[in-house]
Parts: structure tokens; sequence; C-alpha cells
């Protein structure tokens, strides 16, 4: 009877011990199925833009130079991202396509005529922390009163399965400036509104520099001949004014 007793609880001892193992392997690999389930997702990022020069001289060109990446740990599929870059339309404009170690990945439109937005859709795979530089050239065109504003988008034009979107990451602003040449501008002053035939005039040659940000580079100061007809200019020695310079 003792025997029996004994035999009994002990198979019942051992029954509650595997449906606790059972019961913990459960739980185990469901904590490890929901771990992976949650890290393995692609997050296309941008994380930096910026022109080169931020200040362009009127009829030079600037890069814009911004840095793409897959944060996430999943690879973003082919054929699913756009990139689009659109600057100030009526001040600077797309001097072709985008060029750069990351450019080739993917595939560029030709600037749009009413936007002069450019859009490129990845032709290839991006792997999992993958990325690099793209850049964008433009021509200063048409002058600024302040730095004026490029936007740049990631968007999602295809879904796939494993996609996060941060918050934060795919857009960005960056600005770009367009400052008039170093030139000078020549004004003769101080003369009489008439003069007789043959009279000598004595009056003051004054030379500015029409850009408040950019040097001279060759702060040449002449006066034109022949202005009025017949006319001949004959100058000096110049003095700069105070607080200027050759390149000022």
């Amino acid at each position: 009877m003792n025997t029996t007793l004994f035999s009994r609880l002990v198979q019942a001892a051992v029954t509650d011990v595997k449906r606790l193992v059972l019961v913990s392997c459960c739980v185990l690999l469901s904590m490890f199925g929901a771990n992976v389930s949650y890290g393995q997702f692609a997050d296309p990022a941008l994380s930096t833009a910026a022109f080169f020069p931020p200040k362009a001289v009127i009829g030079t060109t600037s890069d814009l130079r911004l840095t793409f990446s897959n944060s996430g740990r999943t690879a973003i599929p082919a054929n699913s991202i756009e990139l689009a870059i659109c600057p100030a339309f009526n001040y600077y404009t797309a001097n072709g396509v985008p060029f750069g170690p990351l450019a080739a990945s993917f595939t560029w439109s030709a600037p749009d005529p009413t936007d002069n937005c450019v859009r490129g859709v990845n032709n290839v795979s991006i792997p999992a922390f993958g990325g690099g530089q793209i850049s964008q050239r433009y021509d200063a065109t048409v002058l600024t009163s302040g730095p004026e504003t490029t936007n740049i988008n990631v968007q999602l034009i295809s879904q796939f399965l494993a996609f996060e979107n941060a918050s934060g990451n795919d857009n960005l602003q960056p600005d770009l400036e367009i400052v008039p040449s170093a030139d000078m501008s020549v004004a003769v002053t101080g003369l009489p509104l008439t003069a007789g035939p043959g009279a000598v005039l004595n009056g003051s040659l004054v030379c500015t520099n029409l850009s408040t940000t950019t040097a001279a580079t060759n702060p040449t100061c002449t006066a034109a001949s022949g202005l009025p007809a017949g006319a001949t200019v004959a100058t000096g020695a110049c003095v700069f004014s105070a607080g200027s310079s050759a390149a000022s």
C-alpha cells in the first residue's frame, strides 16, 4: 500500500516537472521570436546635407552633398524608395544628374522643367547599415536676398514587409545663398552739368565693390573715354577711402 502510494506521488511529480519544462520552453521560444521580429526592419534615412560653398557667386556653381543610409537591420529592396531633391527653382538650377559614391545605386530622372526637382529610384538592394554620399551640382543663376532652401525627401513607393519609417530622418532642408560677384562699379562725381568745348574739368573717380560678401580679386578702377563724344578722361593717383582696401 505504501509502495503504491509512493509510486503515484513520484509519477505525479515527474508529470508536473515535464509540464513546467514545456511551459518554460514555450515562453523562451516566444520571447526569442519576438526579439527576432522586432529587430528586423529597413529604415531609409538622410543624415547630412549641405551646400559647398554655402554662398555661391552668381554665374558659378555649388555642390549639394547629402548622405543617405539604411539605418535598419534588413536590406531595402530594389525599386522600393524614391529620393527627391527639389531646389529653390527661381534662384539655382540643377546642372545634370546626381553623382558620387552612392549615386549609381539610383536611376535618376532629368531635372523636371516645372520644379527643377531631380528624382531617383534605387535600382539595387541597399544592405542593412549601408549607404554613402550623393552630390548634385547647381548653377547660381539669380541673386538672393538671403539663404534659399532645398527640400530633400525619401518616399516609399513600393511596400515591403520589413519596413520602419522612423520619424525625423526622411527630410532635410539645406540652404544656398546666391551673392553678387566682386565687380568694381565706376562713377565720376563732382563735374559741372555743362562745360564749353575744350574745357578741362576736375572730378572724383569713385570705384565700389558691388559685393558685400566677396572680396574683389581684380580691383581695377578705370574710367572710360569717349563719353561724351570726343572727351578724354585722364586719371591720377587713386587713394583708398577710410576703412577700405584693394579687396574691399
